[in-house]
């Protein structure tokens, strides 16, 4: 496939999200940011969610030189601190971006945890920090928009999308904590496109393939890296023929949450070159995971 149009390049009318808040969690680094970029180059005022003053800080800055390049001035972003876990804390950060940008009315759930593990050597602890971050966290903050969006009884809809990943549809060996709680994440888009329709609430979600950031965990980058070539080999990779680029998750994020799609909710929208679909006609030998990840073999002698 070829390359799509160059960073900065606008997919829907400039100024269409130009009064509306949106509040990213995880939104000041990698795909996260990328999508808050957008967000901010059509107009939002974006409330940057994250645990990291730092990451805080980067994700404001990306949003405000964005909206500054698209002509736009005054504050079009605010940090917010809150652990994603802990719901008294998603409040306080809802009241944050409140207090300076206005009503929340766009929300996409990307905050994620994930390390490779095998399943039989996961903790207690290690599995509760995952599921606690991805589906927990993402309830707590949709369950915080429709509080707050329903109290205000407003006639503008609000949009939630949930960020998931293809391990939730096929499984994921070494992330089975991650690959339960988007699955969970998956079960409760559809759940609350349901029950919240009535609210004027749309809840969809987006399953990125595989995108460049540099934001990987650390176990994950070391995997990569172990192949000196991993970027080409990467593209490789892809029915496609090439990886994403961050900026094509922000437009596909912008047009879900946006008016143009009104009529669209409950839906996963799958956005990776075909890569979910792939099965060889010849599949390759299979590399256990403990090989890969340089454990020894759990295979009974």
């Amino acid at each position: 496939m070829g390359a799509p149009p160059p960073l900065g390049t606008a997919m829907l009318p400039p100024g269409c999200y130009e009064g509306t808040t949106v509040l990213v969690t995880g939104g000041g680094t990698g795909l996260g940011r990328a999508m808050a970029v957008e967000f901010g180059r059509l107009g939002a005022r974006v409330g940057v969610l994250g645990r990291s003053a730092e990451h805080r800080a980067a994700g404001v800055a990306a949003v405000t030189e964005a909206a500054r390049s698209a002509g736009r001035s005054g504050v079009r972003a605010v940090g917010a601190a809150a652990d994603v876990r802990d719901p008294d804390a998603v409040a306080a950060a809802f009241d944050t971006v409140e207090e300076t940008l206005g009503p929340v009315r766009v929300l996409v759930n990307n905050a994620a945890a994930n390390f490779p593990v095998l399943a039989a050597e996961l903790s207690p602890n290690g599995w509760r920090a995952v599921v606690d971050t991805v589906l927990n966290g993402a309830f707590h903050c949709s369950r915080e928009l429709h509080r707050r969006h329903t109290a205000r009884r407003e006639g503008n809809g609000a949009s939630i999308l949930n960020i998931l990943a293809a391990q939730a549809f096929t499984g994921g060996p070494g992330m089975v904590h991650s690959a339960s709680a988007k699955a969970g994440v998956g079960a409760m888009t559809k759940t609350l496109a349901v029950e919240w329709a009535e609210a004027g609430i749309r809840v969809n979600a987006l399953v990125p393939g595989l995108f460049p950031h540099q934001d990987l965990p650390e176990a994950l980058r070391r995997l990569r890296e172990q192949d000196p070539d991993h970027a080409a080999v990467d593209a490789r990779r892809q029915p496609a023929g090439r990886v994403g680029q961050p900026h094509e998750l922000g437009w596909a994020a912008t047009y879900l949450c946006s008016p143009f799609a009104g009529f669209l909710t409950g839906h996963t929208l799958f956005l990776d070159g075909g890569n979910h679909l792939r099965r060889d006609f010849v599949m390759p030998p299979v590399v256990p995971l403990a090989q890969q990840l340089g454990r020894p073999s759990a295979a009974p002698d």
